[in-house]
């Protein structure tokens, strides 16, 4: 699910959403949640999350702030926009090689990992993909 940019960890929303997992979190499926507000990075919306086994999505764009908090559910889930123009920008091997690393930390813990890149205007997102893909030793 993702919230827009003007979506706060306000507390009214805090609420509606601990009521919305209440419902929605089962076994049966997973719930992953993107925002764009620092403030929901800050305690307590990861520590809803975590409640309800959702996973915080680790989102990197020039745009929005990037969370520092890696795990909330069982599961962790990557969207990439571009590192550079929103959307139409390459990421560096480097660069994957680094976030390769970081999910390699997780996927050695027995977590699945799921990353999704949304830099697809020149059509970076395939390749940058399959090199992120290369580039993960551990499975």
């Amino acid at each position: 699910m993702q919230f827009p940019a003007n979506f706060t960890a306000s507390k009214v929303n805090l609420e509606a959403l601990e009521e919305f997992l209440h419902y929605a979190s089962n076994d049966r499926c997973r719930i992953a949640m993107e925002f764009r507000d620092k403030s929901c990075f800050l305690k307590p919306m990861p520590q809803i999350l975590h409640r309800y086994h959702a996973a915080l999505v680790i989102s990197h764009s020039s745009r929005y702030p990037v969370p520092d908090c890696r795990q909330t559910g069982d599961f962790l889930y990557y969207r990439f926009h571009g590192p550079g123009k929103m959307f139409a920008s390459s990421y560096t091997e480097r660069a994957l090689f680094r976030w390769a690393r970081e999910m390699e930390s997780f996927l050695a813990k027995k977590r699945d990992v799921y990353a999704f890149f949304n830099n697809d205007s020149g059509g970076y997102a395939p390749q940058n993909a399959k090199s992120l893909a290369e580039k993960i030793v551990s499975s």
